[in-house]
C-alpha cells in the first residue's frame, strides 16, 4: 500500500528511467550490466579463482607475481 505522494523506485536493471525525485544522491543504483558483473565476480569467487591477502607480506608477493 503506498501514499500517491510517495515516490517509488523501479527495480534494479529496469528498462524505464526513475521517476523525477525517486532517487536522492544518497541512493546507489546499478545497471543490469553491474548486477551481472557482480553475479560473475560472485561465481569466479566460489570456483576458486580468487586470491586471499592477509597480510602485507601476501599482497607484496600478489604484485610481484603480476
Amino acid at each position: 500500500m503506498t501514499n500517491k505522494d510517495q515516490n517509488i523506485n523501479n527495480k534494479p536493471g529496469s528498462k524505464q528511467p526513475p521517476r523525477p525525485g525517486a532517487v536522492s544522491s544518497d541512493d546507489l543504483y546499478f545497471t543490469s550490466e553491474m548486477i551481472e558483473r557482480i553475479k560473475e565476480s560472485q561465481r569466479e569467487i566460489k570456483e576458486g579463482k580468487h586470491i586471499v591477502v592477509r597480510t602485507k607480506e601476501d599482497l607484496d608477493k600478489f604484485f610481484e607475481e603480476l
